[in-house]
């Protein structure tokens, strides 16, 4: 992980895979929903605790084509879905499975992400919560100091949990609704933790 981040700093976000601790966190509760999106998937420490859901189908991305090979070898669940390349460059295939509740986990470094993607990336976000009022996005991000939020902060982003046992501690975010959306969704997920 040093090698990749030192190479591409902007794309990867740590040096380190996520701890057992972070990724168990990232995947819990997750059974009611059909599918389940890993957005950022990097070495597969959060996809190996997402395999315990074999009846969801699993639509993984990794923008580092070299991680992905390698998540294709260790991965093995009979519904995942693998892909390359920025998350927003899949829009179509995303809406296709929008017609269902839809958990997305992502990974993804925002505060480092180049302005464009982050941006793209935020407005699938807010199509596929649109498309679809039960599903939500849960994201970690490194610093407890201040709110996690993407650079054009349509999104209410909740605070879950802080997982002290990760090195650096990460936050838990989630969000449900589009800021222009007063309806509250049906929550599917609860955790007080």
């Amino acid at each position: 992980m040093l090698v990749h981040f030192l190479k591409d700093p902007r794309t990867i976000g740590t040096v380190a895979p996520s701890s057992p601790f972070l990724a168990k966190a990232m995947a819990a509760q997750l059974t009611p929903f059909p599918t389940i999106v890993e957005i950022g998937a990097g070495t597969g420490a959060i996809t190996r605790h997402l395999q315990k859901y074999p009846n969801a189908t699993l639509l993984i991305f990794e923008f580092h084509s070299h991680l992905l090979a390698q998540l294709k070898q260790k991965i093995n669940h009979p519904n995942a879905l693998f892909f390359h390349g920025p998350v927003h460059l899949h829009r179509n295939t995303l809406m296709q499975f929008s017609h269902s509740p839809m958990a997305i986990v992502s990974c993804l470094p925002f505060k480092s992400l180049p302005s464009p993607i982050a941006s793209q990336t935020e407005q699938l976000y807010l199509d596929l919560l649109a498309a679809n009022p039960s599903s939500f996005v849960r994201q970690f991000s490194y610093t407890t100091l201040r709110k996690y939020a993407p650079p054009t902060r349509h999104l209410p982003w909740i605070q879950k949990s802080t997982i002290y046992a990760n090195v650096p501690p990460a936050t838990l975010w989630e969000t449900h609704t589009p800021l222009n959306n007063p309806t509250p969704p049906a929550t599917l997920y609860t955790d007080n933790t």
